[in-house]
């Protein structure tokens, strides 16, 4: 979910409460708070803390166990915290104060809030910046590669999530990514600095110093890491 302020995980559990009514009990994968579900039309200055959020019959069922209102709650907190002191604070803005404070907003199962660059893989996470799988690994210290690079790049110059092929399309267009001799795009490899045309992207990057090392993907994600 793009506007995400919160994570949580615990099994559908929806009790029968009526007469010939049946039980459900399903276990999903981890999900995402939206910030959609706690804010309201009228009045605008209200924001639900616990199982009083916006959800359907069937998402109440894990809703509404306690750890994730205690999520909901410390979001919240957050966020009304951050408006009393910028009204106009953006959706970014406010993911970028939540996960500042070690709150997840994505769901990582490799990646603790004590590790130093937790608030970068998050927040250029939920941005599509960093590579997001099948699976539920941010596996911060393996190489990215060409094509996850392109496809983060797309997403942080256009702010567009598109396929591999896409954006593998756009960024060798645009000229931001290199190809070999034979005008060939090598999208498995490990990507490598030099691989990215610098001097062709819309806005500098930070500067960082030469390595030969495939570049890790917590050093992709502090680099093209921007403040809101």
């Amino acid at each position: 979910m793009d506007d995400s302020v919160g994570t949580g995980f615990y099994m559908v559990d929806i009790h029968p409460c009526g007469a010939n009514e049946r039980g459900r009990m399903m276990m999903p994968r981890p999900f995402q708070i939206p910030l959609a579900a706690l804010t309201t039309k009228e009045p605008s200055n209200f924001l639900p803390a616990g199982k009083s959020l916006g959800v359907t019959h069937l998402t109440n069922g894990a809703f509404r166990l306690h750890p994730i209102e205690w999520m909901i709650g410390e979001s919240a907190g957050s966020i009304a915290s951050l408006r009393l002191q910028n009204s106009a604070a953006s959706l970014r803005q406010i993911q970028h104060d939540l996960v500042s404070q070690d709150i997840p907003i994505v769901w990582f199962d490799d990646l603790e809030v004590s590790d130093p660059d937790f608030a970068a893989i998050q927040f250029v996470a939920i941005q599509g910046i960093y590579p997001l799988g099948a699976d539920l690994h941010a596996s911060p210290d393996a190489p990215i590669t060409r094509a996850e690079a392109a496809v983060a790049l797309v997403a942080w110059a256009d702010n567009e999530h598109l396929t591999r092929e896409d954006a593998i399309k756009r960024a060798t267009e645009k000229g931001w990514m290199a190809v070999d001799h034979r005008n060939w795009f090598h999208g498995d490899l490990p990507l490598l600095w030099t691989d990215i045309r610098e001097d062709r992207l819309p806005r500098p990057l930070p500067k960082v110093l030469p390595q030969a090392a495939p570049v890790r993907r917590r050093q992709f994600a502090h680099r093209l890491l921007t403040t809101p």
